[in-house]
């Protein structure tokens, strides 16, 4: 297992949105290079970017503040928001990034996104779905930064990849499932098979912790 810290930009700020909700921000004080290093210092050898803006609006809005991450050198950077298109992802590439992370273009565009997995590698990419565990427990995939309901379920958006040697991020992102990664698709899958409505329960720890962005895993 490998956990990775995150870090949510808007406006070029480091924030959190409560259940994806953009009217509902925590802004925090820390510039995004200064917890780079905190992250680096204890001791994460990745660090996950996510462009709010970019994601929300479909076009990347925070490219010179990845670029100046990634510069930094020091964590490799797995970066998205906004990727709708193989120039944004070659300009990530390009600018440093080691792996690009692709959202909403993944649900909405398999067979094109399936295009650049060939192009640009396997290793290179991340397809990562933003869910919602609906009251029952189905987990519903949402795009456009949290804005959209695509009506899709976590599962069916897994098996339009299949299962080969494709990259998945299983919806790690902290707002949609009470754990992460392959854990909170153990856990979606207990309660669906249960029918009881899950609850977000990482949002008080990472208060407590003083965490930005919380933690993420592949």
């Amino acid at each position: 297992m490998q956990l990775i810290p995150a870090i949510d930009l808007r406006a070029g700020r480091c924030v959190r949105l409560y259940q994806g909700n953009f009217a509902a921000e925590t802004c925090y004080a820390p510039a995004p290079e200064q917890l780079l290093c905190h992250y680096q210092g204890l001791g994460a050898r990745w660090l996950h970017v996510v462009d709010l803006d970019g994601a929300r609006a479909g076009a990347r809005a925070h490219a010179a503040v990845i670029a100046a991450l990634a510069s930094l050198g020091t964590l490799q950077l797995q970066a998205g928001g906004g990727v709708r298109s193989s120039q944004a992802i070659r300009e990530l590439l390009e600018a440093g990034v080691a792996r690009v992370v692709i959202g909403s273009a993944a649900l909405e565009r398999p067979e094109e996104v399936a295009r650049w997995l060939g192009r640009f590698g396997a290793q290179r990419l991340c397809l990562a779905f933003d869910v919602r565990v609906e009251t029952g427990g189905e987990p519903r995939v949402h795009t456009h930064g949290w804005t959209q309901d695509s009506g899709v379920s976590l599962w069916e958006a897994i098996g339009r990849y299949g299962t080969g040697s494709q990259p998945r991020s299983l919806s790690h992102r902290r707002r949609a499932l009470p754990r992460s990664g392959l854990a909170g698709v153990r856990w979606c899958s207990r309660r669906r098979r249960s029918r009881r409505p899950g609850t977000d329960r990482g949002r008080g720890r990472r208060e407590r912790q003083g965490a930005v962005g919380g933690t993420d895993q592949l």
